[in-house]
């Protein structure tokens, strides 16, 4: 009986609960003007309609995402502020209306932005409301907006000199480009700065040993690594000098990643001075052996006679993955680091989170999840972060 009562009693105190809904408002978006030229830009309107029985209480603040609206878009009055909050998320804040919105009765804001206007998907998007001394977001559901016909680009585009993006566009673009002779073709991706070759050829077959100072270690055995996996021939790392593969250190390198490669009939010579410009010889030593044979391996290695000195036109080389959307295995991402040393980058942004939130449980961290997981209304960001892209008010 007694747990009866309690159970009664807090069915009651909920029902007594102010329950806030946005379903009895209307909010219209249009587009007033929209020009690519003389000057970029556009005009709009929101149109807020209470439909409801009650009175909204001024105080109001309308959020919504929007990709085009720049960060400070001027307004045709001063009733109106619209507020960049962080990447597209904007805060309209009604800041001279002081009289309640009766049912029935409507209320508009113009602005204007420096943004020209091609898609449909640039309109504002997912808007909420938070009433008068609430922190709570509240849906707009009947949430209107136009439409830009294609035809109306087209018409605004060719009053220009500018090209409408497309398939036809791109096509034009490339169709002037022709196959490069193989003459015209570097061999080595990227190019060094520079390379000669006498046409002749030096074969390492059976036993190839490759000899290191010992600076360089770590680079010989990561090179030898690979090199298994193109000839069935034994490789052997040491610090033998008659070895066929001889990486030594030398001061005279300047350049901090640079190194000289020498493949002549006495054998393969890279001179480094850092670790860096030692692998770098290596993975160039790498590329030299044609596709036939890494296609196709067999007991013996040909490289062409060469002389290359080399090093690096820009001191950031970097490749960016983002597998916020689309998740890869932990062995692609390392297959990837490695093809990236072939390439000679050196720096890797990986990016495993972007607008819709984090996705990854680490236990070490769980206000990733617990927090950073999630998007919704905010004032702090204490226990969610802020909405985006049209992620709306609620968590």
């Amino acid at each position: 009986m007694k747990y009866s009562i309690l159970l009664i009693a807090a069915l009651l105190l909920a029902a007594c609960q102010p329950h806030h809904s946005a379903d009895h408002l209307t909010l219209k978006w249009d587009l007033l003007e929209n020009e690519l030229a003389p000057q970029s830009g556009h005009q709009a309107k929101f149109t807020l309609t209470n439909n409801g029985t009650e009175s909204l209480e001024p105080g109001w603040e309308l959020y919504f995402s929007a990709i085009y609206v720049t960060q400070n878009p001027s307004f045709d009055s001063t009733q109106v502020l619209i507020e960049h909050q962080s990447g597209e998320w904007f805060r309209l804040v009604p800041v001279s209306v002081t009289e309640p919105l009766a049912p029935g009765e409507s209320v508009s804001f113009s602005y204007r932005s420096p943004r020209f206007l091609n898609a449909n998907t640039q309109f504002p998007e997912a808007p909420y409301i938070v009433l008068a001394g609430e922190s709570e977001g509240l849906p707009i559901i009947d949430y209107h907006t136009p439409r830009i016909e294609l035809e109306t680009i087209l018409e605004k585009y060719s009053d220009t000199n500018r090209r409408v993006p497309g398939a036809t566009m791109l096509y034009e673009q490339h169709d002037a480009l022709s196959l490069l002779n193989e003459s015209e073709i570097s061999p080595l991706v990227p190019s060094p700065v520079s390379m000669q070759q006498s046409g002749e050829k030096l074969t390492l077959s059976e036993s190839i040993e490759v000899a290191h100072d010992e600076a360089f270690a770590s680079e010989v055995d990561f090179f030898a690594e690979h090199l298994r996996a193109t000839t069935s021939a034994l490789i052997n790392v040491n610090q033998s000098e008659a070895a066929n593969i001889r990486v030594v250190q030398h001061s005279d390198i300047e350049h901090e990643e640079g190194y000289e490669l020498v493949i002549n009939a006495d054998g393969v010579k890279i001179r480094a001075s850092t670790p860096a410009g030692a692998h770098y010889g290596l993975q160039t030593l790498l590329a030299l052996i044609s596709p036939n044979q890494l296609a196709s391996p067999s007991s013996s290695i040909v490289l062409p006679h060469t002389q290359i000195e080399d090093y690096p036109r820009f001191g950031f080389r970097g490749l960016f993955l983002d597998i916020a959307r689309n998740y890869q295995q932990k062995e692609d991402i390392l297959r990837l680091l490695d093809v990236m040393s072939f390439y000679k980058y050196n720096v890797f942004q990986l990016h495993l989170a972007n607008d819709e939130a984090w996705r990854i449980e680490i236990p070490g961290l769980p206000e990733l999840t617990e927090v950073a997981a999630r998007r919704g209304h905010t004032e702090t960001h204490r226990d969610n972060l802020h909405p985006s892209f049209g992620s709306g008010p609620n968590p």
